[in-house]
Order: structure tokens, then sequence, then C-alpha cells
């Protein structure tokens, strides 16, 4: 049977890498609907989308051999602060390079 103070204990412990993960799983699932339509608005072909989102997943999933070092090295609170800062640079380069960084596939 639970404590009370080890089942909030608990809950704590719980609740920064449930809202961590929400966070970022929110944050990839709407870039990752808006990625292939305004690829399609630039005029990239069908299948040099599919290339891009096909590397983005390979991008995604190679790191996680090294990031459990990485915690562990590091600490998992101070890797999760990391990786929000970056994700926030990326997305602030993102969205200020719309002008700069023009699309430039072959199109069908």
């Amino acid at each position: 049977m639970w404590r009370r103070g080890g089942f909030i204990r608990l809950r704590s412990l719980v609740a920064l890498p449930t809202l961590v993960g929400a966070s970022a799983s929110s944050a990839m699932a709407s870039s990752m609907v808006a990625a292939p339509l305004g690829l399609a608005t630039c005029g990239v072909a069908v299948g040099g989308i599919s290339g891009i989102v096909a590397w983005h997943i390979v991008a995604m999933y190679a790191p996680a051999l090294a990031v459990g070092m990485l915690a562990e090295r590091l600490g998992v609170v101070r890797l999760a602060m990391a990786s929000a800062i970056i994700a926030i640079a990326a997305a602030v380069t993102a969205k200020s390079s719309s002008e700069i960084l023009a699309v430039d596939a072959p199109k069908e």
C-alpha cells in the first residue's frame, strides 16, 4: 500500500519528464504537419518531400545511441534544458530565415 508521502514523491518525479515529453511531442507534431505542406507550397516534388521526411526520421532516431551516455554524464535535467535551448534556437532561426533560405528543389 502506498503511503501518502511516497505517492506524492512519485508523482512529482513523473510530472517533469511527462511535461517535457508532451511539450516535445506537441512541437514535433505541429512542425511535421506543416513541413510537407510548406515544401509542397514551395514547389518541391513529392519524391523530394518523401526524402526529406525519411532523412528527418533517420536524424531524429540516430542520436538516441549517444543520448543515453550523454544523459548519464550530464544529468537528465541539464540535458533536458540544453535540448530545450537548442530547440528554441532552432525554432527562432527557422522563423527568421524564411526569407533568407529558399527551398530550391526540382519540380515533378
